[in-house]
């Protein structure tokens, strides 16, 4: 599918982005990090002998970069939901600890891979990671427990070769904002993206293996933009709105994944692999397409047969700000958005 057909689409998408909140906490400016919280206007560190709500990671545009899938329960807006076995969900009300299972059409379906909860807009989503023959199926509830909709998603596709017919799993969950849950292929069984308008249940499937996806400057919600692997040529792919463009750069063949940000016109770009150490930082200039600056990114260097390597990445008054979870550590690095330059690390 080529960019100009992406524009329609992702205007739809970009027509349920949410603003950006006029008021933040006074205590917005403070970025939870290992027990402390770094004053992201000092750069210096700070105590609390209390375990603050508002943060950075809560209130800033970014926040749902930040809201982790939930394996076992979710609290949202006063209630509490629970995962429970074959395929159930309990919630329960906090304040009166009144609890009642909700609707389960799938309790003899097997369960292939893990299920899990993640807050969106409006609501909770209860992700059902069920047998080929069903594949995912979503269900959305609001705080009183009732159904907003739900659907299926296949991920699995249908072999005959011989005498041999079994199922073959492609697709799984890549990354979310509050108002779309994405998903990616992962085999080279089939290239395929999935985007669901977590507002309606809808779904639009694009026929592309995403390893990242670019949200909307303003409200950091709406999807305007996708980025694939060219491994051969050592590039990704980046489609943003109305453009396509090609990024070269010799580390990039070895990615799987990437979050980006868009600010003052530039894309910024952390990439790694999700199952190897280390990550690379750097800013492309959205109208001439020429790489602004690389930043020196200190890299933990670990390696495990059992690796892994999570993201975030978000900015703030003219920085950006990158947090890494490894199998070696975890780490924060914040650079100077204009010149690339590291201006604190968490790394000694």
């Amino acid at each position: 599918m080529h960019s100009y057909i992406y524009i329609f689409i992702l205007s739809i998408l970009s027509s349920i982005a949410l603003t950006a909140q006029d008021k933040l906490a006074p205590t917005a400016h403070l970025y939870p990090f290992e027990g402390k919280y770094l004053n992201l206007n000092t750069l210096e560190q700070e105590e609390s002998a209390t375990l603050l709500a508002e943060t950075f990671k809560t209130e800033s545009k970014y926040a749902y970069r930040f809201k982790a899938l939930a394996i076992d329960q979710l609290a949202y807006k006063g209630m509490l939901f629970k995962i429970l076995e074959k395929n159930g969900l309990l919630m329960t009300n906090m304040s009166t600890q009144a609890a009642g299972p909700l609707p389960n059409n799938e309790k003899d379906q097997t369960i292939y891979g893990m299920n899990f909860l993640l807050e969106v807009e409006g609501g909770v989503i209860y992700i059902k990671h069920l047998e080929p023959e069903v594949g995912f199926m979503l269900y959305k509830y609001d705080e009183a427990g009732k159904e907003v909709f739900a659907l299926q998603l296949p991920h699995s596709k249908y072999i005959e070769s011989g005498s041999l017919k079994y199922f073959s799993p492609y697709l799984g969950y890549f990354t979310h904002t509050a108002s779309s849950l994405v998903f990616s292929s992962y085999s080279g069984l089939k290239k395929q993206t999935s985007i669901v308008n977590t507002k309606e249940g809808t779904v639009q499937n694009f026929d592309f293996t995403s390893i990242g996806v670019l949200r909307d400057e303003k409200g950091d919600m709406a999807i305007q933009g996708f980025v694939e692997l060219d491994k051969s040529n050592s590039a990704i792919k980046v489609t943003y709105i109305d453009k396509t463009f090609l990024i070269q750069k010799s580390f990039l063949k070895d990615s799987d994944h990437v979050e980006t940000l868009i600010v003052d016109n530039k894309l910024i770009v952390a990439s790694n692999n999700r199952i190897q150490s280390g990550v690379q930082l750097f800013a492309i200039d959205l109208d001439s397409k020429e790489t602004v600056w690389e930043a020196k990114v200190q890299q933990l260097n670990g390696s495990d047969k059992q690796y892994f390597n999570t993201l975030w990445l978000s900015a703030h008054e003219g920085k950006i700000l990158l947090e890494g979870y490894e199998k070696a550590g975890k780490y924060l690095q914040i650079f100077d958005i204009k010149t690339g330059q590291q201006t604190w690390t968490s790394i000694k």
